[in-house]
């Protein structure tokens, strides 16, 4: 059986000590399987600045659009250029509510035309002034 496990935390100790820890619960459950635990990528946790969230937020709330914040390990630009300039970031769901995952080209698509969709596809206009 082959599986794997988005691990993410915000505070990167803690996140590399989750780590460190994956193969001993998978062996203590592993019966008479052997397992082999593969790292395909790492990246410390990063927390973009609370007055871009802030005033994403607000933004969102302007406009009636549901939000939450997210934990991202993913190597987006705001994750470079927040040493550069203050960086947020805005994640549009897929029609039924849940990400691309990567799954683009294999039935699942965004859907725009929801007014969350265009307000994302739009950008937050009065933030970015």
């Amino acid at each position: 059986m082959r599986f794997s496990i988005d691990l993410r935390h915000p505070d990167s100790q803690r996140l590399c000590h989750l780590g460190d820890g994956i193969l001993a619960v998978c062996e203590a459950q592993a019966g008479p399987c052997r397992v082999t635990v593969t790292e395909l990528s790492s990246a410390q946790s990063l927390e973009l600045p609370a007055s871009i969230r802030q005033l994403l937020n607000a933004w969102a709330d302007d406009l009636q659009i549901s939000h939450m914040d997210v934990l991202s390990a993913a190597g987006h630009d705001a994750r470079y250029l927040h040493e550069v300039c203050p960086t947020g970031m805005i994640f549009v769901p897929c029609e039924g509510g849940q990400p691309q995952r990567g799954r683009v080209g294999h039935g699942v698509r965004p859907r725009f035309g929801s007014p969350r969709a265009d307000a994302g596809a739009r950008g937050p206009d009065p933030v970015i002034r």
